[in-house]
């Protein structure tokens, strides 16, 4: 394995950790790309960690990949001093990221790439390949992919008066213009995050639910949800973003012919 970095076409830096195959039975130049999730790093997401030595077993190299979400707060080698991280990251800028890794792979021979996303990663990976992947671009596996839609928050109703007031503070904020403050939110999960970007992703316009970028697939995609996921209640834990995901995806995938779900 190697230390290796692409630069995103914003001059954006990102970093990541290669894993050279075996011989094994994929064919061609097969490339599995691990997207982390928010705040998370291509080396702390424990997630992926058991899947690495299977899947070069079977002949794949991997790619865990830092993206511009990476921690909690960073400053990124080439942005000219501004900040990134959960808590500044647009989503958006996901595009850049996304299609800047799988350039790198191509040029290091790579003729499949399989993208698998975690968490706010499996929702970037399916914001990507929903609009105009790289055509070496071959499937996708998002798992956990948290859903961003303000109208199902609303219908759960022990948990969406606390999630509102949240709601209020930043657009209170975006609204006196000062966007950037940091806030502390716990709905619909912990993190400190800028009033702007919480509008951004959590608002009603609802332009990251995921669900509505499904038809758009054009690559075989499998979507996975933790069976406990939206269901549990412990402490600190927001059932918002998970909430009937696991009960509306099998009918909702059943209408396109490249997506399928499992739990």
């Amino acid at each position: 394995m190697e230390l290796v970095h692409c630069v995103a076409s914003d001059g954006i830096r990102l970093d990541g950790i290669w894993y050279d195959a075996t011989p094994g039975l994929l064919p061609g130049q097969t490339l599995v790309i691990m997207h982390h999730g928010v705040g998370g790093t291509f080396f702390s997401t424990g997630f992926f960690d058991e899947s690495v030595s299977w899947l070069t077993c079977c002949g794949a190299h991997v790619l865990r990949a830092n993206n511009r979400g990476h921690d909690i707060v960073s400053r990124p080698a080439g942005g000219n001093g501004s900040y990134a991280g959960a808590a500044f990251e647009a989503m958006d800028d996901c595009y850049l990221d996304w299609e800047a890794w799988c350039t790198f792979a191509v040029k290091k021979g790579i003729t499949r790439i399989v993208l698998w996303g975690h968490s706010l990663g499996a929702v970037k990976s399916v914001l990507y390949c929903a609009r105009a992947p790289l055509p070496q671009v071959c499937a996708l596996v998002a798992s956990s992919p948290p859903r961003f839609s303000y109208s199902q928050f609303a219908r759960l109703a022990d948990e969406w008066p606390e999630f509102e007031e949240f709601y209020l503070q930043a657009k209170a904020l975006v609204e006196t213009g000062v966007g950037n403050t940091l806030i502390e939110v716990r709905k619909p999960t912990p993190l400190l995050i800028a009033a702007a970007r919480f509008v951004e992703k959590y608002g009603p316009d609802e332009r990251y639910d995921y669900f509505r970028y499904l038809p758009s697939l054009s690559v075989p995609t499998l979507i996975t949800i933790g069976s406990k996921e939206g269901v549990e209640v412990r402490p600190g834990l927001s059932r918002l973003a998970f909430w009937e995901a696991a009960e509306s995806l099998p009918a909702v995938t059943h209408r396109y012919p490249n997506v399928s779900f499992a739990t």
